[in-house]
């Protein structure tokens, strides 16, 4: 089981807080232009106001429709100061209540703590009972063997070699013995963005072609942040098992202890191919399923896309 998607070496995720409509637009066409989606973490009782920075529910469904993902920034972002406001509990329950029933279809997953002066009012074991994934504060690559999914870390923008900090940098997650912190090496880069004004959004252009090389290489796999989460907790608690080897075919069986009403994020399977086959074929549950050829220091690999505990893989060849 790949550590991460395609097998790459690190997994990216961009997210951006505080609903930030005026930047929607930039946005799109730079994920679409450089390669990777982008989580948006929405403070939900803001949306649909008279302050258009905040944008509406039919600009967010727009985001999702064009492969991006809305989560939760809390209802009233720890403004308790503000009409309406409970308690925490209310605020992780309310916003994700909210977001659902004004996208249909779409499942809110992931949430964003709020900082500010109010942040200690944030609880894990509070969001846990609502989100597959949270999104904390401290600034760090994520180790990709240890990691608290109800407290993800995030660093402010993308540093590609120019960080202060090693632990801040994402070729510290790429580059085997780059950096004395040896332990970031193959982790998650989970970064977060607000408002981008237009001078910075120029800066910014070298360092998304910088990230999109990578992405291209396969060396990088830049995914949403609710699908990072989902993939790391399967492969964390997956098993695997050859069921059958046999001339023609082999037969795998893949579980996790995940929920699979909600885990249905497919784990890359790497296996070892035989140099004369020229074509892979894999299926599971009577459909065909991703598998494609790759090479690595002369060998041979197939990589198949197989979800967990939707029944047994077939991969035969020719």
């Amino acid at each position: 089981i790949c550590l991460w998607k395609d097998d790459a070496v690190a997994a990216f995720s961009l997210t951006i807080d505080d609903n930030c409509a005026p930047d929607h637009d930039w946005w799109l066409e730079t994920g679409r232009k450089y390669g990777f989606p982008i989580t948006w973490f929405v403070i939900t009782d803001r949306v649909g106001g008279t302050n258009s920075f905040n944008g509406t529910w039919e600009g967010f469904k727009k985001l999702i429709d064009a492969g991006n993902d809305v989560g939760s920034h809390t209802a009233k972002h720890l403004h308790i100061d503000e009409e309406g406001w409970k308690d925490i509990e209310t605020e992780y329950a309310d916003s994700k209540k909210d977001i659902e029933e004004n996208i249909k279809g779409h499942r809110c997953l992931v949430l964003a703590y709020p900082g500010g002066p109010n942040s200690k009012l944030n609880d894990q074991a509070i969001a846990a009972k609502y989100y597959i994934a949270c999104r904390s504060g401290p600034a760090a690559i994520n180790q990709a063997n240890m990691i608290n999914y109800a407290g993800i870390t995030s660093v402010g923008g993308i540093n590609i070699g120019n960080a202060q900090f090693e632990a801040q940098d994402l070729l510290t997650a790429l580059e085997k013995g780059r950096a004395k912190r040896v332990q970031f090496y193959r982790g998650w880069y989970c970064c977060h963005f607000h408002l981008v004004k237009p001078e910075e959004r120029e800066k910014l252009q070298k360092t998304f072609e910088t990230l999109s090389a990578k992405i291209k290489s396969g060396e990088l796999w830049a995914g949403l942040f609710r699908d990072i989460a989902m993939y790391g907790q399967e492969r964390d608690t997956a098993k695997l098992a050859v069921k059958e080897n046999a001339k023609d075919k082999i037969v795998l069986s893949l579980t996790d202890d995940m929920d699979d009403s909600i885990f249905n994020y497919p784990l890359t399977v790497k296996l070892r191919i035989d140099a004369s086959w020229k074509t892979v074929e894999a299926v599971q549950d009577s459909k065909k399923i991703g598998c494609r050829i790759i090479e690595n220091d002369g060998n041979r690999f197939a990589l198949v896309q197989v979800v967990p505990d939707k029944g047994d893989v077939t991969i035969s060849w020719k």
